[in-house]
């Protein structure tokens, strides 16, 4: 705004006015407080699952009950509920099997909205042919997702667990419930009981101790099952809390130790001064799973979509042919795309489709869904990921397998995160980065300057302190470590010539090893792009 007498610019504040005053506002509550009407609020949800704890809660659930929270049952504790007064609004299950869990549902009242899995036996549809059933999809077997997605094309998939208890909470926080009261979440055994009821169908299952926290810590009883339910359980638990869920766990278990230490973890995190969350990372990272199946091979997974920068069938045989060039192994090419029946790519390449179904184009998260289990049987027990802007220039099978890891990246040369330009990694190890996701999380970690890039933002969070390779490695930057930041046209001396040692170049960003100017400066770049005959290593 433009003071008339000077001339000069000057800031103007403006102020919102009301129009009432904050005293008439509190005398139309305190006149409207005798209403007979409920208030609006977050929805309640009681979570009922089968532990020994289960059973001396019943009077808690019942309270909450009566005060209105609706109530979720799976497998046993659903008759048991109904047994001790209470009936259930919900009843999850996704178990496959023949003959096991019709017991589960042999009184089903009329109340209860029976969630049933598509991949259950029909039996149990059969079964509540006259009651309330909603499906739900869940992606969590090999070519499950594929095989929903031709039959409910626009349903939502839910990702799954290895136990009903920890799967439907996915669901649950999708229908909109965020005061979650959890019972029977114990993973663990109680006075030899396994259940809060009499189950036999798991009773031949081995029982071993476990000691949560070291030699100190306390000891539990549990199957392999039940503790490996009870590790699942932790990252849900700190991703929920984080998106606001009000979680609050009822009973005693191995369960609760594992929570009570990620709730302490949290909470030392939030005491600290806000300049040490400079670079925040995921409050839990689950140990590495290990490795399924023996390597027998080297799997390479090349990246080709419809993105802001076009890449073509030329760009994905190049790169293959340095990989034969260069790794010296038996090795198997995988291209994962959106463009799967492409007639120009070499056909010694396998094609597999791009999961795409949850991003918004242009934004590189595609890569993320390559973390999650379903992928050993697609690509194999470990991989190398490379982008299609990459150029070989040296042995590199000792600079991939010399180091037996879980998940290796190059260092992102201008800040500390991972640049996903290269990465190696053992399929599946590390399910949460894909299961954690959240794309609201991720871009104010991009936008908030913390982490750069799309993907290799969230990875750097969802997995800090795996091991990088850098320049020392052989692993070069083409911006930062050929050119040192300057222009392609000020290059000289020494900034033309291929670095002794090199064995990967990356060119993240406005170069590309396709582009004649770079060729014209830089001859090197095309010889080893195509390979020509005579290259030597660098």
């Amino acid at each position: 705004m433009v003071d008339q007498e000077s001339k000069d610019f000057k800031p103007v504040k403006w102020k919102m006015g009301g129009n009432v005053t904050a005293e008439h506002v509190c005398a139309n509550v305190r006149a409207n407080a005798s209403l007979p009407y409920d208030s609006i609020g977050y929805k309640k949800i009681c979570i009922c699952a089968s532990g020994p704890s289960l059973a001396r809660n019943i009077k808690k659930i019942r309270e909450l009950f009566l005060q209105g929270y609706h109530v979720a049952a799976m497998n046993g504790s659903y008759n048991f509920l109904i047994e001790n007064g209470i009936v259930p609004y919900y009843y999850f299950q996704v178990d496959s099997r023949q003959g096991v869990n019709l017991k589960f549902i042999d009184n089903p009242d009329s109340i209860t909205l029976f969630i049933i899995a598509s991949q259950c036996h029909p039996e149990i549809f059969q079964a509540l042919e006259d009651k309330r059933v909603a499906l739900w999809q869940v992606d969590n077997y090999a070519g499950e997702g594929e095989e929903i997605k031709k039959h409910w094309p626009d349903a939502t998939r839910f990702g799954g667990a290895a136990c009903v208890g920890n799967s439907c909470l996915n669901p649950i926080f999708a229908m909109g419930y965020r005061v979650w009261d959890l019972f029977g979440y114990d993973g663990s055994v109680e006075d030899g009981k396994r259940h809060a009821f009499p189950q036999e169908q798991n009773d031949g299952d081995k029982i071993h101790e476990f000691r949560f926290g070291g030699s100190d810590g306390k000891v539990r009883y549990a199957t392999g099952t039940m503790a490996q339910a009870a590790e699942d359980f932790v990252p849900r638990y700190e991703m929920f809390t984080a998106l606001g869920i009000k979680i609050t766990m009822h009973g005693d278990g191995l369960t609760m130790d594992m929570v009570e230490a990620a709730q302490q973890r949290i909470d030392q995190r939030a005491a600290q001064p806000k300049e040490l969350h400079a670079k925040p990372t995921i409050e839990y990272v689950p140990p590495p799973i290990p490795r399924r199946y023996p390597m027998n091979k080297a799997h390479f997974v090349l990246w080709k979509w419809e993105g802001h920068i076009p890449y073509y069938a030329e760009d994905v045989n190049l790169l293959a042919q340095q990989i034969d060039r260069w790794f010296g192994g038996k090795y198997e090419i995988v291209l994962m795309t959106d463009d799967p029946l492409d007639p120009d790519i070499d056909g010694g390449i396998r094609i597999e489709e791009m999961p795409t179904a949850k991003f918004e184009s242009g934004r590189d998260w595609h890569r993320l869904a390559i973390f999650s289990e379903e992928f050993i049987d697609i690509i194999g027990s470990r991989f190398t990921s490379m982008d299609l802007d990459t150029v070989i220039t040296g042995p590199i099978r000792d600079l991939l397998e010399g180091e037996d890891v879980p998940f290796k990246a190059w260092k992102d040369p201008n800040r500390d995160q991972y640049c996903t330009s290269l990465f190696t990694m053992d399929t599946g190890a590390y399910p949460h980065v894909w299961y954690a996701f959240n794309e609201g999380k991720a871009l104010a970690l991009r936008q908030a300057g913390i982490y750069g890039g799309y993907d290799q933002a969230w990875i750097s969070y969802a997995l800090p302190g795996a091991p990088r390779w850098t320049k020392a490695d052989g692993v070069l930057s083409f911006r930062h470590d050929i050119l040192n930041g300057e222009d392609l046209a000020n290059a000289s001396g020494e900034n033309l010539v291929l670095p002794k040692k090199t064995k990967i170049v990356n060119f993240h960003g406005k170069y590309n090893p396709r582009d004649q100017a770079v060729h014209m400066v830089m001859p090197w770049v095309e010889e080893y792009r195509y390979c020509s005959p005579g290259i030597t290593e660098a």
